[in-house]
């Protein structure tokens, strides 16, 4: 799903319980972040990087002359020159080289960052959009995204920052504390960006089993996403109900994101009878193909179409005689209407083009009537109608954000530490066409 940058793409994270989006798309296995930086993006550091070329044979003694490329970094500003010839001599050649590289690129980065913590002093480039720092090698970006949006999302940041949800610190590292730390400094700080290590640690440390989200390794953004959401529902769940469909009191997860679904089966094509299917769960996140924008028309049918493609298989035809395979379509009622509805994007490949994102940010909602795609229960039924707010994109190995601001009641642009006003949503939709931006999660707001 890379086209450059850093980042991979592919979401395939499950809801706390229902269909998941391995039922889209396989998964896809992290990647390195690039060795050369982004056009679309000039003023961030480059990822780090270089190649190395045989340059002929050196001076006497048998030798070889070794070509070391670098990058620079910050249009110059952590520069260390665009290449350095080495004399590497006898049998240790590559082994050499390798080292010279691996100290030409600790210097690079020793220098990269201590320009991060210069400028991290100044104020803030647009009010409440304050920028996450991305060291060069760190891979921080699809961990960045996550936190910019959560902030950006108010009823969550309210939530969190509260801290009225009991939970139960893990030794091994508590999200909740760690973020809450990280918004405590965005809330009251007066820094144009901050080190997100303190959280990246913690997830780190959390995730060490699964060998997930490890420091200083590219991941997946709406994967990292799902499994923060999860992990804060089981620190606050009691113990062995950590899985359960529900929490009391509800946890900040299931408070912002959560919503509650019946699921029903349908009378049976074949045999006419009603399926006893019934089944409850609260689902975070919603997956949709990114296919499903390409598409001229009714988006809000569309949407609920393929959110009821499952089937069921009948257990009277399957128990007659001769047995008969039939399927039993199933409906979704929305019980819960929270107040953000998030859908990730499964995309099918890994480029796309000025085509295909114009059509997609040209049929992307901007106000989502959530009664429209939901089958809504008796006592929530009525317009719900969601805004856009924000959403994660990806392109090559990297990730970036696009938020509503509304201290500035425009649209900004999140990119690590690069933090920029855009606009209007024409200007939002202009950037992601011209740089190749795609959109992986969408955030809608429940309207006042």
């Amino acid at each position: 799903m890379e086209a450059e940058g850093e980042g991979s793409a592919l979401s395939t994270g499950s809801p706390t319980s229902g269909p998941t989006a391995a039922a889209l798309l396989p998964a896809a296995s992290p990647k390195p972040c690039p060795l050369t930086p982004s056009t679309s993006t000039p003023n961030r550091p480059p990822s780090p990087g270089g190649t190395t070329t045989r340059a002929g044979e050196g001076p006497a003694g048998g030798g070889t002359v070794m070509k070391l490329k670098l990058h620079r970094a910050d249009q110059g500003k952590a520069s260390l020159g665009d290449s350095v010839d080495y004399e590497v001599i006898g049998e240790q050649d590559e082994q050499s080289l390798r080292q010279v590289q691996a100290d030409e690129l600790k210097e690079l980065r020793r220098k990269h960052e201590t320009q991060l913590k210069l400028e991290r002093c100044k104020p803030p480039v647009v009010p409440e959009s304050v920028g996450l720092e991305n060291p060069i090698g760190a891979h921080n970006c699809f961990l960045n995204v996550v936190l910019q949006s959560l902030w950006h999302l108010t009823a969550f940041r309210r939530l969190l920052l509260q801290d009225t949800h009991p939970h139960r610190c893990q030794s091994k590292g508590c999200i909740a504390c760690s973020m809450r730390g990280l918004f405590t400094q965005y809330k009251f700080g007066t820094y144009a960006h901050l080190p997100p290590q303190e959280v990246r640690e913690v997830v780190s440390c959390v995730f060490m089993e699964q060998q997930r989200f490890q420091v200083d390794q590219m991941d997946d953004a709406a994967e990292l996403l799902d499994a923060m959401l999860l992990q804060l529902h089981a620190d606050q769940a009691e113990a062995g109900d950590q899985a359960a469909h529900s929490c009391q009191p509800p946890c900040i997860s299931h408070t912002a994101f959560g919503a509650e679904i019946i699921e029903r089966s349908t009378q049976c094509k074949q045999c006419h009878q009603v399926g006893a299917h019934v089944e409850t769960y609260i689902q975070l996140l919603h997956y949709l193909p990114s296919s499903l924008l390409l598409e001229e028309g009714d988006v809000h049918a569309r949407m609920r179409v393929h959110l009821e493609s499952e089937v069921r298989t009948c257990s009277e035809c399957a128990e007659a005689s001769p047995p008969a395979h039939s399927e039993l379509p199933i409906q979704k009622h929305l019980c819960t209407v929270p107040p953000i509805v998030a859908f990730v994007l499964a995309w099918g490949n890994d480029r796309s083009t000025r085509e295909q994102l114009t059509s997609i940010t040209t049929n992307m909602l901007q106000t989502l009537n959530l009664d429209q795609v939901y089958r809504m229960a008796a006592d929530v039924r009525g317009p719900h109608p969601y805004s856009l707010r924000g959403l994660i994109c990806f392109y090559g190995h990297h990730y970036v954000a696009y938020f509503w601001n509304r201290v500035l009641d425009e649209w900004v642009y999140l990119d690590d530490s690069y933090v920029r006003p855009l606009g209007s949503w024409a200007n939002v939709q202009q950037t992601i066409i011209d740089g190749r931006h795609m959109p992986l999660v969408l955030f809608y707001v429940r309207s006042p």
